[in-house]
């Protein structure tokens, strides 16, 4: 069995098989208890099956071969990538859940934790070595680790506040998650995530917080975690709509039957937090975005909840968001295709087009002139925004030629979406409610 800890508390317990059981524990059963997941809320039922299944396997690297090393370099022999979780990567995942195993549970409900230092060299070595080397483990402390979902080669860190990078373990968590380039097949794609992060920010939308360092002449990028409090000290619960709608982690793409735009409605609207239907209006903002840059990649693992007690959770920051324009090569921007439908269809040929609003509207549960009109508002000041965002890149190596070409085509398409959403506007207005 496992130790499942939230907040420094002993919450729950998994244990293994081919339906895992995950139950919580009595003292943990107090009505301001953080639930682990809006489909378990807390109290004495037992979960079990594939939606705990799941739940478990999201927290989980993505990459199969990630899985392999790691399962390698922690001896672990079961073919069951569950049991990963209660190696030492357990201890780092998203949110406020920690998995340890009976002899590691003691140390972390005692709140033991530290640090070791990671040179700079070490960051670059180990993100150049990934996946072959995915935990850095000689130096550091004997129940450090963490898991982080995705493809692209990331690690978590703790950053002190002269800029040092350590590696926690035990009860101390990670401050930041380091993402390098994918040179060969993405090139700066550091560079047009941070872009695309901060020109956010600056249209209103709230998002990571990200910066673009140099490490032995590789791009990485610094990811501020949200999921942790401002001076690093404790864990702040989140869990992506993969896991809140019960998916497998290979689902994450609605044509692959993963989470649609209405299916990520219906979990934002049961949360009891703030004003009804503000979290809805945030996605409606997120997913207008992804549309004007052109982000193919917003599926239900990058968008999530942060929860704050039973009921009551938010939209998590915008993260993960990269524009496909650079990428897209010969390929027509009408052909690029979304991750979610926001029109009639996938490809963005059927989302530029006025109707597109109405379509989405009666998904999120809005009004389509409010749309249309955040919409135009966006593509308005996106240029400006992304040119602001340029400004923040340090002197580093990147194809700058490459970049004022994704400007100048982030201008076009600003416009070109900008003409539509105001076209839709001008349309007589239509009831979603």
């Amino acid at each position: 069995m496992t130790a499942v800890i939230v907040h420094g508390v002993h919450a729950a317990t998994l244990t293994h098989g081919k339906r895992p059981v995950l139950a919580y524990e009595a003292d943990y059963r107090t009505p301001e208890a953080t639930p682990l997941s809006v489909n378990f809320p807390v109290g004495d039922a037992v979960f079990a099956g594939p939606t705990v299944r799941n739940w478990l396997l999201n927290l989980l690297p993505d990459d199969k071969d990630v899985i392999r090393f790691l399962r390698a370099e922690h001896d672990v022999s079961s073919p069951d990538p569950l049991h990963l979780l209660d190696t030492p990567i357990g201890l780092d995942c998203a949110g406020a859940v920690q998995f340890c195993s009976d002899h590691r549970a003691a140390a972390v409900l005692a709140r033991r934790g530290g640090e070791s230092p990671v040179s700079a060299d070490e960051v670059a070595d180990w993100l150049r070595r990934f996946p072959i080397r995915p935990a850095l483990s000689d130096g550091v402390g004997p129940d450090a680790g963490f898991s982080l979902a995705g493809m692209q080669p990331k690690i978590a860190l703790r950053r002190q506040p002269d800029g040092r990078w350590t590696q926690p373990w035990g009860q101390l968590p990670t401050t930041h998650i380091l993402k390098s380039e994918r040179r060969d097949s993405f090139p700066d794609e550091c560079v047009y995530e941070h872009i695309a992060l901060n020109a956010a920010a600056r249209l209103g939308i709230a998002s990571a917080s990200t910066r673009v360092e140099d490490y032995d002449g590789m791009q990485v990028l610094i990811v501020e975690r949200f999921d942790r409090t401002a001076d690093g000290q404790q864990r702040i619960h989140q869990e992506d709509m993969c896991q809140a709608t019960g998916r497998h982690p290979d689902q994450k793409y609605e044509y692959e039957g993963g989470p649609s735009v209405a299916d990520i409605v219906r979990v934002l609207r049961e949360s009891r937090s703030g004003p009804a239907g503000l979290n809805v209006s945030r996605f409606g903002d997120q997913l207008l975005y992804g549309w004007l840059i052109a982000n193919n990649d917003g599926h239900a693992k990058n968008y999530s909840i942060l929860h704050a007690g039973p009921g009551n959770y938010v939209l998590a920051p915008l993260y993960d968001v990269c524009s496909w324009l650079p990428y897209r090569g010969s390929r027509p921007i009408a052909r690029i295709r979304m991750a979610m439908s926001l029109g009639s269809g996938f490809d963005l040929r059927t989302c530029d087009k006025p109707d597109m609003f109405d379509a989405l509207a009666q998904r999120l549960g809005l009004q389509a002139a409010d749309l249309s009109a955040r919409a135009a508002e966006m593509a308005a000041g996106l240029p400006a925004a992304a040119a602001a965002a340029v400004d923040t890149l340090p002197d580093i190596r990147f194809d700058a030629e490459a970049l004022e070409r994704h400007l100048l085509e982030m201008e076009i398409r600003s416009a070109e979406c900008g003409r539509i959403a105001q076209t839709a506007h001008a349309k007589p207005a239509r009831g979603c409610m």
